[in-house]
Parts: C-alpha cells; sequence; structure tokens
C-alpha cells in the first residue's frame, strides 16, 4: 500500500540526488530559483527524502541501501565543508 509506495518514492529519490557540491548562499538562491534547472531539481529532491524520512520506519531494511546512501552523500558534503572546497 502506501508503506511500498513511499519507500518507492524514497529510494528513486535518493539515487537521484547529485553528489554535494559547495556554493555561494547568493549563488544557490539564484540557481534555486529558476525552475527546471538541476539546482531547483536537487532542492525539491531534498525536500521530498526528508519528507520521506519523517513519515518512513527508519528500521525497515527495505530502505537501509537508501539510506546508506544518504549518509555517504552527507558525509562527502561534511568533507567538502571542512575542506573549504567550493565549486
Amino acid at each position: 500500500g502506501d508503506s511500498k509506495k513511499l519507500r518507492w518514492i524514497f529510494r528513486r529519490a535518493v539515487a537521484a540526488l547529485s553528489p554535494p557540491r559547495l556554493t555561494s548562499a547568493a549563488e544557490n538562491s539564484a540557481v534555486e530559483a529558476v525552475p527546471g534547472t538541476k539546482a531547483d531539481v536537487q532542492r525539491r529532491l531534498r525536500k521530498v527524502v526528508l519528507w520521506c524520512l519523517e513519515h518512513l520506519d527508519l528500521m525497515d531494511p527495505r530502505i537501509k541501501p537508501a539510506l546508506q546512501l544518504l549518509e555517504c552523500l552527507l558525509e562527502k558534503f561534511q568533507e567538502l565543508v571542512s575542506e573549504g572546497t567550493v565549486g
């Protein structure tokens, strides 16, 4: 039912996320404001992922691979932030 659909949406949204990159706040806001751009799509995907995380059972083994991928993406972003890499 709904849980199955939600897991499907979550897995697809996480799979579609791009690896993180740092941008200036002004650049990010300007680019994300343009509908249909890659940045806008990524912003929407992040919102979908966050919504799914609020509504899924995070102990469900069927979403474990997607959670591991999400964790990996977050770790990459943390590395970028700590290195101060931009772009």
